[in-house]
């Protein structure tokens, strides 16, 4: 390829839509489109995939050249991932499972393609684009259709024994609390996540809202919906806690959908974290929304991918 900027295609798989873009080797999302789908099955991410993937590839607005060609391909998969088999193992939400999505998209494409968990990717896209630039350790908690922790420690993933490292979604903020689609109860992703805050609201008022549609309640200072943001800064400050209490970390990024809501819940962390962190050992502790927005997901993606096609030792 003889353009001078590398192009990565990027798929960030989440539990309610398909994101395909092109992104270049600095982190700048030059094309993207969106599916939304309910009740992900293997046959519609692949339909949905290949849709978008065809569509953006055969669009000529991304390309600085007329023949310029990707370098290659990163996706982002929800749930249980073996990076270095290339296999999807098992996402909570749809059921899905034991997908070869590496073997598929190289199979298509003809590009060398990279997947790993997509919070653990959203860790490395932060690093590589985002606040992680200036440290070596964060912890990067996302919040969205569910919830799950991926951690940068000395600047190296933590990955753990099988892959599974930080599934601090499940980590338990209630006790005796509420299901969670990995067959627990009380884990943070019952509660935090965006379908956590529906349910928490619907008890509450018997009103069905979005998670979106109660923060523009909070905005306008519905006492249910401020209520609702107030324990969601609790349920995090708790797993915050764990996890820096754990590793002595000097950042955590939140990011997700719902971190669209970061200012509703920002405080009420800070109000509750004394009780679950040892502050004297953190005094310095840094929480911020993800640099990276709502296409953080799409764009770490094509951050790894660039660390595999360089074999670095992230």
């Amino acid at each position: 390829m003889s353009s001078k900027t590398r192009k990565i295609l990027s798929v960030d798989i989440g539990g309610s839509k398909i994101l395909v873009g092109i992104i270049d080797e600095y982190g700048n999302v030059l094309s993207s489109k969106k599916q939304l789908f309910d009740h992900p099955t293997r046959e519609k991410v692949e339909a949905a995939i290949v849709a978008l993937a065809d569509e953006i590839l055969a669009d000529p607005s991304w390309k600085e050249e007329p023949e310029e060609e990707v370098c290659c391909i990163g996706a982002s998969i929800p749930g249980l991932c073996d990076s270095a088999n290339g296999l999807w193992v098992y996402a909570p939400f749809s059921g899905i499972r034991d997908f070869r999505i590496v073997e598929f998209l190289e199979g298509r494409y003809h590009k060398p393609t990279f997947i790993e968990n997509d919070i653990n990717l959203c860790a490395v896209g932060e690093r590589r684009f985002g606040h992680g630039k200036t440290v070596d350790s964060f912890f990067w908690q996302n919040i969205s259709t569910g919830c799950g922790g991926g951690i940068m420690l000395n600047g190296r993933l933590l990955r753990g024994s099988s892959n599974s490292a930080a599934e601090t979604g499940h980590i338990k903020v209630v006790d005796n609390g509420a299901l969670c689609p990995c067959g627990g109860h009380g884990c943070l992703e019952a509660y935090a996540s965006a379908p956590g805050i529906s349910r928490q609201y619907r008890e509450l008022t018997g009103k069905t809202l979005t998670a979106y549609e109660i923060s523009l309640l909070a905005r306008n200072g519905d006492s249910s919906a401020l209520k609702i943001f107030d324990n969601e800064g609790l349920y995090l400050a708790k797993v915050i806690g764990a996890v820096v209490n754990t590793l002595n970390l000097p950042l955590v990024v939140i990011g997700g959908g719902v971190s669209g809501s970061f200012d509703l819940f920002y405080p009420a962390i800070r109000k509750y974290l004394p009780d679950y962190l040892f502050m004297n050992a953190n005094p310095e502790l840094e929480i911020k929304p993800t640099a990276l927005g709502y296409e953080a997901a799409l764009i770490s993606a094509a951050a790894y991918a660039l660390y595999g096609l360089e074999k670095a030792d992230i």
